[in-house]
This record gives structure tokens, sequence and C-alpha cells, in this order.
């Protein structure tokens, strides 16, 4: 697990245009086991709850967050909280962002957006499809997964039964990849044209003085995890 502790500056609207200021440090244990790409996890996920539950903040309303700061993480050996190996259908709303953060489930519901049972249904997916990579994304792949019933409407709903579905962790599932790259320094070029930036005779192609074309970027996935406009929103609505 690790145990994070982030300090920062949350907004409050207060009515007739007038804004508050609150300040927080919060210390708290994730399940998570890597220490890249948890602030964002932090800011979305954790952040909203310690504050709704905080109750030297109460009759203040979060509005969102201004800034923070992640001032120390470490690795600690304490799994009383760690939600491994426990039923997710059983979890409270912390353990499904818990859940959302260890795996990096995007498709997780943010704190506040639904309810609990639909909230634990949709981790139940999220964790199906990613850390069990069982295929869900078409028609047919869902058809023929047992746990999901198709509705009258096309759509289809999660029925466990008397299966349960425990946050396990595959064998190999956080081992680094090799991407097979060199490991010789890299050269600019070789970073502009990873970046899809097209390098001629030591010119680049932006100047104007080669009629090479750059090359095209390949369109990337959208990200499902919700952005910060988003995800204000939801707090405010």
């Amino acid at each position: 697990m690790l145990e994070i502790t982030v300090e920062g500056i949350y907004e409050s609207d207060i009515g007739s245009g007038q804004k508050k200021y609150k300040d927080f440090k919060y210390t708290f244990k994730t399940s998570r086991l890597t220490e890249k790409g948890v602030g964002t996890h932090v800011m979305r996920r954790f952040l909203p709850l310690l504050i709704a539950g905080d109750k030297t903040k109460s009759g203040t309303i979060f509005s969102r967050m201004k800034s923070f700061l992640i001032t120390d993480i470490k690795k600690v050996d304490d799994t009383k909280d760690c939600i491994i190996d426990k039923d997710i259908m059983t979890f409270s709303a912390w353990q499904i962002q818990d859940l959302a953060c260890t795996f990096d489930l995007f498709k997780v519901p943010l704190p506040n957006s639904c309810s609990i049972t639909e909230m634990r249904e949709l981790a139940v997916l999220a964790y199906m499809e990613k850390v069990l990579q069982i295929p869900m994304k078409s028609t047919k792949d869902k058809e023929d997964v047992k746990l999901l019933e198709k509705q009258q409407d096309g759509s289809f709903k999660l029925n466990l039964g008397d299966e349960k579905i425990y946050a396990n962790i595959p064998p190999g599932f956080f081992k680094t990849k090799v991407s097979g790259e060199t490991k010789e320094k890299k050269s600019l070029s070789y970073f502009l044209q990873k970046a899809g930036i097209a390098v001629a005779n030591g010119i680049l192609n932006v100047t104007g003085n080669t009629n090479e074309t750059i090359p095209k970027t390949q369109p990337t996935e959208k990200n499902p995890f919700p952005s910060e406009n988003e995800l204000l929103n939801q707090i405010n609505n």
C-alpha cells in the first residue's frame, strides 16, 4: 500500500459571487502499488471524499479544487484497509475509488456521481474488462459472458447470481513491459520523429526549408477519465 500526505486549497461558492478558500491537509492509504500517475486519482477520487467527510469543514460546500500538492508518499506494509482479495460488490464508496486507483480503472464513476449499487456494478464491469481481460466491447462479446443479461432494450445488465468478484491481482499484471527500444542516449531528432515531426538534413520540416510533409500522428483513443471541468460540473451538480 501507499501512504500519501496531500495538502492544498479548495474553493467554496457562498452565493452572490462570493467565494471562500479553505486549506486542507490529509494523510491516507491506498492499495495502489505504484506512485506514477497517482496524483490524478488523488485529486479526482480521494480528495472530494476526504473533504466531504471532514467534520472540521462542515457547513462549507466544496466547489472546486484551487491547488493541491502531494507532500509525502511512501510504501507501507499495513494491509488493514487493503482492498485486495475482497468482494467488490461489498465495497464502500471509498473502496470503490481505491479499486479504480489501484488498477487505473478510469471507467469507474467519480464520487457522488451515482448510487452505491450502480457504482459497484460499474466497478465490477471495469475490473472484469481491464484486469480479468474479459472481452466486452461488442454485443457478441457481451452475449458470450454468462454474468451479463441482455435486456429488452438491447442493453446488458450485470447478474452475478451466487458468483463473487474479488479484487485479485493477476500474476504479472503490474510487471513493467520492456519496449525493446535501444538503451543508447537518444538525440533531439529521435524525440521529434517520435512526436510525429519529420526531420530532413538536420532541418526541421516546420521551417519550410524542405518539400517533405510532416507525417500525421495517429489519433489517440479518447481518455474515458473525465476532464477537470467535467469533474467540477459533477461536483457542482
